[in-house]
């Protein structure tokens, strides 16, 4: 009958509006120091390591894979498979 009735014994209660009224987001800035190197002759910047400690993927790598999946509906599933072809990881 209805999805709301209780007729088979399963009663529900509906998720409020906006489940994510009360989240919270911190931000942090890191400020990377790019200096020229006169004997490579190039822009060369340092390692980040307060972005993402301990990590073995980039900032770069979980935006995109962040926007795949929230923002284009790929299953997490389709983008495990996409990062582990083209980075070769099992």
């Amino acid at each position: 009958m209805c999805a709301y009735g209780s007729d088979d014994g399963f009663d529900w209660q509906p998720l409020p509006q906006d489940p994510l009224a009360d989240l919270r987001t911190e931000v942090a800035e890191h400020t990377i120091h790019r200096d020229y190197c006169p004997r490579c002759k190039k822009h060369v910047e340092p390692v980040v390591g307060e972005a993402l400690p301990k990590a073995a993927i980039g900032n770069s790598l979980v935006a995109l894979t962040g926007w795949l999946h929230y923002g284009l509906g790929v299953t997490t599933a389709q983008v495990r498979e996409l990062v582990g072809i083209h980075l070769y990881t099992p």
